[in-house]
This record gives C-alpha cells, sequence and structure tokens, in this order.
C-alpha cells in the first residue's frame, strides 16, 4: 500500500509538473494582452462559481462597510479576481520568455536613477498590488535585488512559481520558521548592495508578528521592513507596478523613508500606512483572498489612520508618519 501511494503521488506530481510545462508554452506563445484577457475571463468565471468569495466580500465589508455600498464592494472584488489571475499568468508568461525588465513603464525614470546612485541598497517595500513581481523585476534594472519570501504549502507549486521569479532576474530567498539563515543573508546582501524586496501585507500568526494597524484594523503584522532597514540602516521605498490597460504596466515609487535610530515598530507601523493609501486608492488591484484579519493583535491607539486622511499623498512625504507616530506616543 505504501508503495502504490509513492507512486501514485509520484505520477500526480509528474502530471502537474508536465501541465504547467504546456501551460507556460502556451502563454509564452501569446501576445501579452492576450495573457492579460484570459486571465479576466478567468478571474472572472472563478468569482462567479464563488471560489473565497465570502472571504473576500467579507474583507471589503472590514474595510469599507459605512464608506462603500454593498453593490459597489461587490464590484471590486470581480475586478481583484481578474486582477490576480492576471498577475500570475505575467508572471508565467514573461518568465517563460526570459524576463522582464524593459516590458514595464517607470514612472519618472530620473528619480529612480538618483535613487539607485544615492543609495546602494534599500528594502523595496511592495505588497499583493497589483502585478508585484514584475515590480521586483523593474526594479533590478536599478539595483540587484533578493525577494524574502515565505514558503507556500504546495511545495511543487511554490518551486515552479520561483523558477518563474529567478528567470525574471529575481531570487528568491525563503522565510522558513525557525531558520535564520535567510535573514542574515538578507542582511549581508543589504550590507554589500544587493536590496531587499518585501511584500508587508502579510499576516503572520501572533507569535511570528506584532500588533499594527493595517486598513484600519489592529492586526499581527510582519517586523521584516523595520527590522532589516533599522539593522542595514538603509532607506525603505515603497513601490507599486499597476495594471493600466491589458498587458501595459506602470511602475511607481515613493519617496525614501529613512530609519532613524531605533524605530523599527515606528517604521513598521510607517509602512502598513503606505500600503494602506494604495489599497484604498486601487481595492480592485489587490488580493483580497487570503484572510488578513484572521490574527487580531492589540496595537498602540492612534487619534487618526493617516492613510485615510491623506491618501497617496503621503507616498510624496513619508517621513511625515514617523515624525507624526513620534509626536503622538
Amino acid at each position: 500500500m505504501l508503495l502504490f501511494g509513492a507512486r501514485a503521488a509520484h505520477t500526480a506530481t509528474m502530471w502537474s509538473q508536465m501541465s504547467l510545462t504546456v501551460l507556460s508554452r502556451i502563454l509564452a506563445a501569446c501576445a501579452p494582452d492576450t495573457v492579460d484577457r484570459w486571465a479576466g475571463m478567468l478571474g472572472s468565471v472563478a468569482f462567479h462559481l464563488g471560489i473565497r468569495r465570502r472571504v473576500v466580500q467579507e474583507n471589503l465589508r472590514i474595510v469599507f462597510d459605512g464608506t462603500v455600498h454593498a453593490s459597489r464592494r461587490r464590484d471590486m472584488g470581480r475586478r481583484s479576481y481578474c486582477s490576480i489571475a492576471a498577475s500570475l499568468l505575467a508572471v508565467v508568461h514573461w518568465g517563460r520568455r526570459g524576463g522582464a525588465k524593459h516590458v514595464v513603464q517607470v514612472m519618472c525614470p530620473a528619480y529612480m536613477q538618483m535613487l539607485a546612485q544615492r543609495y546602494p541598497a534599500v528594502v523595496l517595500l511592495a505588497s499583493h498590488m497589483g502585478v508585484w513581481d514584475l515590480a521586483a523585476a523593474t526594479v533590478t534594472r536599478y539595483w540587484p535585488l533578493q525577494a524574502y519570501a515565505t514558503p507556500q504549502h504546495n511545495p511543487d507549486a511554490d518551486a515552479w512559481i520561483n523558477a518563474q521569479r529567478e528567470a525574471l532576474g529575481i531570487r528568491v530567498l525563503l522565510a522558513k520558521h525557525g531558520d535564520r539563515k535567510g535573514a542574515l543573508r538578507a542582511l549581508r546582501g543589504l550590507r554589500s548592495g544587493v536590496s531587499l524586496g518585501l511584500l508587508a501585507d502579510q499576516g503572520p500568526r501572533r507569535a511570528h508578528g506584532q500588533g499594527g494597524w493595517f486598513l484600519g484594523q489592529a492586526v499581527s503584522c510582519h517586523v521584516g521592513p523595520g527590522f532589516f532597514a533599522s539593522r542595514a540602516q538603509v532607506p525603505v521605498v515603497a513601490g507599486v507596478c499597476v495594471r493600466y490597460r491589458a498587458g501595459q504596466y506602470r511602475l511607481y515609487m515613493a519617496r525614501p523613508l529613512f530609519p532613524a535610530g531605533d524605530q523599527s515598530e515606528q517604521l513598521n507601523q510607517a509602512c502598513l500606512d503606505l500600503v494602506s493609501a494604495l489599497v484604498q486608492a486601487l481595492p480592485g488591484q489587490y488580493f483580497w483572498h487570503h484572510r488578513r484579519f484572521k490574527y487580531r493583535m492589540p496595537a498602540p491607539p492612534r487619534p487618526y489612520q493617516p492613510w485615510r486622511q491623506w491618501g497617496l499623498g503621503i507616498w510624496a512625504q513619508p517621513q511625515r508618519l514617523l515624525t507624526d507616530s513620534s509626536e503622538h506616543r
């Protein structure tokens, strides 16, 4: 029985790998806008089939209840399905084609050149917004980059998608619980001129995070951005790659956020506010499909939520977030 089970598992893995290989070849042969349109149709089908729709609608209700009508929230959810499907297929499409460094239109490239010349390495603050893998691939025009990521539940799918990221020029460091090697490599890289990409909006278990305000909710949040920026004394720069037309993308970067002494907790909160402002502006391109508010955790009280009051204006003045937090402590 054990031998039969092992053979069945091996056969299933082999077939899944063959299917993914065939899929990636088909996508690579298509035009970028065609891939996006196919993805939109797949996402729309998944939405109408109800796959994780309850999770998506509940997350949207928690964040926008009282400010956005239910019908508008439903439309946000549908758009999110289409956006996430397009993001996944775009990574496969460009990974199979051998890279996407010059696919994305960089908004204000002179600013990016100035950042790269002034700062040998940065912590790139990203989120599950738009096409985050293409954002990282585009940043490699200016800095060598390592992406700090947590392993997925399916090791075969995880290895496959990470291979696509490697093809885009992104080196992936897997952050396994209890293993400090990945964090040490990330710190050494920052100190030697290799930037670090982090997804700041993930929700860890309470034992692995700290309390913070994300989208107006007190939840468990990752400590990575503040930890790495403070230890390596490098700035945090928020970035996002948004889809503005089928097969066409734009990269936007915020002004740098500088750690001042031991401000890792305030820095982490400032990073969450930057992401929250972005989600508020473009909710249809955000990944609402994970239970982000599952792990509630006390957070320091706040007189107001800066991302609600200032919107995307805090991307132009992110240092103000640290200044205001120090004044209200």
